[in-house]
């Protein structure tokens, strides 16, 4: 690799250094060893070749299965691209479905918060769709109803459901009583 003065990185760099220092320096081309000191030299070259061709067996093996973890990330990645694609289509079918119809529906957080309102309900509830998100369901009722709606909703929680009524209160039902 080179870097941005040109200069070689790495252990290429450091290669060429040495090579270049050997290759300038008689004294180090005349240097003369024992016999028993290059085979020294010679045993501890081929100790460190094998722990190098370990090392890259090592890289080897460590690189297959990094791309077998990439292709098994990639499959996993498609599985939820496709999940994702199935809910959002399916969510698109279930407020179609929510929106032509004429009961009023809507859905409440565990907060009795509304996240979501048909057309019907927002007629309902006399309101505009962005009045009508976000805005807690006690809003729209008498106190009395409001702690039937805490009541229903601790008995749904512990799995029991049952149909009950309440009277809303609305904008337009607080400005007639106001008259």
């Amino acid at each position: 690799m080179i870097n941005k003065g040109g200069k070689l990185k790495g252990i290429a760099h450091l290669r060429l250094n040495a090579e270049e220092i050997v290759k300038n320096n008689p004294s180090t081309r005349l240097l003369q060893l024992s016999e028993a000191e290059t085979l020294k030299l010679l045993h501890e070259l081929e100790v460190q070749r094998i722990e190098l061709e370990m090392i890259n067996d090592q890289l080897i093996l460590a690189n297959k299965e990094l791309l077998l973890q990439n292709k098994e990330k990639e499959k996993q990645a498609k599985k939820l691209i496709k999940a994702n694609k199935i809910i959002r289509e399916s969510e698109e079918k279930f407020k179609s479905i929510t929106q032509s119809q004429t009961e009023g529906i809507g859905f409440v957080n565990q907060d009795e918060i509304f996240e979501f309102a048909n057309k019907a309900a927002i007629r309902i509830f006399e309101t505009e769709t962005n009045d009508l998100i976000g805005t807690n369901l006690s809003d729209f009722l008498k106190p009395e109803d409001w702690n039937n709606i805490v009541q229903q909703t601790s008995q749904r929680k512990s799995g029991k459901a049952n149909s009950y009524d309440i009277m809303i209160v609305t904008k337009k039902e607080i400005a007639n009583i106001s008259t």
